[in-house]
């Protein structure tokens, strides 16, 4: 990547970056049909079901 920031949507079911690239959550990367890969950041949400309760279908990441 050249540096930049991207910002990302879910778009009729698809994670989809402000540049317009798809991206595939992988176990290791989110990575574009392009060959970009980015990173998994390393981080835990222990109680998720907290999370899902208090923000209800906020917390929904694929959506319906």
């Amino acid at each position: 990547m050249n540096g930049g920031d991207l910002t990302f949507a879910m778009k009729s079911g698809r994670l989809v970056s402000d540049d317009g690239a798809v991206w595939h959550i992988g176990e290791e990367a989110l990575q574009a049909a392009d060959g970009r890969n980015l990173a998994r950041v390393a981080g835990s949400v222990a109680y998720w079901f907290a999370w899902d309760g208090y923000l209800g279908e906020g917390a929904d990441l694929y959506g319906e």
